[in-house]
């Protein structure tokens, strides 16, 4: 190796104080960590602000071999690549995390796998469950895998009740998630049969034990997916912020 090339790589891994950060070329592939993501298969955007943009991309998660002298691909997985712009946002998405570790343990609830971080660009990455599209795209006949009769409306407010249950029923601290709509319902095949994953949890709160409210400075969520509490501007949000959300029209 050329002295050149020792200096880029010695610069690579101070920039990024020992995160793997691959760039190769014009390459669409990123590696932080264990996360690798393909910048060209773009599952879909969930901006959060104007500061703050979320993307998710199609990946993988690397992990070594058996005999520990080479890194494999492990399973297709859904990044969700984060670009929080400063270190207030990147802390507050990092909340994200925590929420998705207490709740994916339920078959309607988008599996966690890992995250990684790029504190000097305040970038966060999350690996979850790959699914094959949202309730939107069902609507909208973008899933191939998913026909309009291969589940009906009624099981498939069963399953997102099941999961809202769930999220409000969890001890000792229930979870709300305050952004119900189509775009953040997954659909997945398991065992032949269509499921139903609630995701995005970036807005989600938290309820203190034995408590059934928690008072927030803004109100947040979607236009037209708010429930009447939100447009009331109530400054206590509680599960009924999630009750009036899922519908398909």
């Amino acid at each position: 190796m050329s002295a050149t090339s020792l200096l880029i790589t010695f610069l690579l891994f101070y920039r990024t104080r020992g995160i793997i950060y691959a760039i190769t070329g014009m390459s669409s592939i990123r590696l932080i960590g264990t996360i690798k993501c393909d910048l060209n298969k773009n599952l879909g955007n969930t901006g959060i602000s104007s500061k703050t943009n979320a993307y998710v991309y199609k990946g993988r998660i690397l992990q070594k071999s058996f005999a520990g002298s080479t890194i494999v691909d492990r399973e297709a997985v859904a990044v969700k690549k984060i670009s929080c712009g400063n270190e207030n946002n990147f802390h507050i998405h990092l909340k994200e995390v925590s929420v998705m570790l207490k709740c994916d343990e339920h078959p309607n609830i988008v599996q966690y796998y890992c995250r990684e971080t790029d504190n000097l660009d305040f970038q966060i990455l999350i690996a979850m469950e790959l699914c094959l599209g949202t309730v939107q795209d069902l609507m909208d006949s973008k899933i191939a895998e998913i026909g309009p009769d291969d589940i009906s409306d009624v099981k498939l407010l069963h399953q997102i009740a099941k999961g809202v249950e769930y999220l409000h029923g969890r001890e000792p601290e229930a979870i709300i998630h305050r952004d119900l709509k189509p775009t953040n319902i997954l659909l997945k095949i398991v065992a032949k049969e269509v499921c139903v994953k609630l995701c995005d949890f970036g807005i989600s709160r938290v309820l203190p034990s034995k408590k059934t409210s928690v008072t927030l400075e803004t109100n947040s969520g979607s236009v037209g997916w708010s429930s009447p509490e939100v447009l009331r501007a109530q400054p206590r949000t509680t599960s009924a912020n999630d009750v009036g959300r899922p519908r398909l029209s």
